[in-house]
């Protein structure tokens, strides 16, 4: 008799449990799609994953009615894809697999490597003091020319041009250059950029119109124009800190990769066949 009452009991506390739980469920659901529930803790955690600076405003009431919408709007698609079997289909099951690929091996890459891997502005400022020459003032510039193969061609052309003859209707009719076609504009360039005589020409014209005389390299006679200068000025440590970081990091983990890599190949004791690689090379490019 004292046994049944307590399983009489147990089954009471059980179904008050089950409908206390069914009810606070209930309490806690903001829309329901089919037999879908999304509830308020659902909410909370979709807004969670916004920046966090951006989390107290779409707290207030009509961005989170906002977001909301947009949970029950996905999840509505959600069943409509369900529905036509398109998460059943290979290809989707293929870029499935291939995402969760993706997503295991940068939790990996994010463990071992990125978040190994530290800068500090000492690293920053000495990286900063070895290279100061990248930082010094730069001046670019940019010169229209005609390139021909005779030097009495390119005076003429030379002679026409300080007539005032438009120089790039020149260049479009005497210059062998494909930049002719462009009324012979090369666009900007810096020293080192172009072979020597004509760098040095180009960076010898003092005014913007002024008309080079005519200038011999490697590819024939050259007339060149100076379109315009710029000058970029020295830039401050303050000036490239982030930049400078950003590429240190970066090859810092670089070679913490190649040594983390290094170390998996030993771990796992990878063998490439060279020889059946060439092999396949070759059969593939037969068939073809």
């Amino acid at each position: 008799m004292k046994k049944q009452l307590i399983i009489v009991v147990a089954i009471v506390l059980g179904v008050g449990v089950l409908g206390y739980l069914s009810f606070e469920k209930k309490q806690n659901t903001l829309a329901t799609i089919g037999r879908h529930a999304i509830s308020v803790s659902d909410l909370d955690e979709r807004i969670k994953t916004y920046p966090e600076q951006y989390q107290a405003q779409l707290k207030l009431k009509e961005n989170k009615e906002k977001i909301l919408n947009q949970m029950v709007e996905e999840q509505l698609l959600m069943q409509a894809a369900t529905q036509e079997g398109i998460d059943r289909r290979d290809e989707i099951s293929k870029q499935i697999e291939q995402s969760k690929k993706e997503i295991i091996l940068n939790t990996l890459i994010n463990e071992k490597i990125n978040s190994q891997v530290t800068v500090t502005e000492e690293e920053v400022k000495a990286f900063f003091k070895q290279n100061e020459s990248q930082f010094n003032e730069v001046e670019s510039r940019r010169v229209q020319h005609i390139l021909v193969k005779d030097a009495s061609k390119a005076e003429e052309l030379q002679s026409r041009a300080k007539k005032g003859e438009d120089f790039a209707a020149l260049a479009k009719q005497n210059s062998l250059d494909p930049t002719g076609q462009n009324g012979g504009d090369l666009g900007w360039f810096q020293r080192g950029q172009l072979v020597k005589e004509f760098e040095q020409a180009s960076y010898s014209l003092r005014a913007r119109g002024e008309i080079s005389g005519v200038v011999h390299t490697q590819f024939g006679y050259h007339v060149i124009k100076l379109v315009d200068v710029r000058v970029r000025p020295r830039l401050a440590f303050d000036d490239v800190k982030q930049p400078l970081q950003n590429q240190i990091l970066a090859n810092k983990r670089q070679a913490k990769s190649q040594e983390y890599l290094k170390a998996l190949k030993e771990q796992f004791k990878v063998k490439v066949n060279a020889k059946k690689l060439e092999t396949s090379t070759k059969e593939v490019a037969e068939k073809k």
